[in-house]
């Protein structure tokens, strides 16, 4: 994360969520733990929504409530959360903006981490718990539906990883 930008988040407002939004396994999780020693409060990626079991589920993946209760909590004390996990699907975005809003968050910010298919399929080479055709289809999602500020995100920040 380019120092610049990890100021300009350093001084997001409080009460701000950051929601990243990637491909699998292109180190978001790194770039984020960066935001930790300014204060940041950073739900675990891996842990934030239930997926259902069922292919067509998606629109019944919910956030879990105990993630709703923290970041709820977080908010009220005033304080800065990133939250999510890869965030390629746009209508779970939205939903997930809206949501936090109703949570308390004055803003909420999104952190695209920009690759290539060739560079995202190289990251993960050694990853047996992504599948190639996931990565490419998560591709072809971000590819289609970036995020923007028209889903309701306040600003949306680039990082070209």
């Amino acid at each position: 994360m380019s120092s610049d930008l990890l100021v300009e988040l350093r001084d997001l407002q409080r009460r701000t969520v950051v929601m990243p939004v990637s491909m699998p396994g292109v180190g978001q999780n790194a770039y984020l733990q960066q935001l930790v020693s300014s204060g940041f409060l950073v739900i675990a990626l891996d842990a934030t929504h239930e997926i259902p079991t069922e292919p067509n589920g998606l629109a019944e993946c919910e956030v879990k409530a105990d993630v709703q209760d923290k970041v709820r909590a977080a908010l009220r004390q005033r304080r800065r959360v990133v939250v999510g996990s890869t965030n390629t699907y746009q209508s779970l975005r939205v939903r997930d903006i809206q949501l936090w809003r109703r949570l308390g968050a004055r803003r909420v910010v999104s952190i695209f981490f920009s690759t290539s298919l060739e560079e995202a399929l190289l990251r993960n080479e050694g990853n047996v718990s992504q599948q190639v055709v996931d990565i490419e289809r998560c591709y072809q999602r971000l590819l289609a539906t970036p995020p923007t500020l028209g889903e309701g995100f306040d600003r949306v920040y680039r990082i070209t990883v």
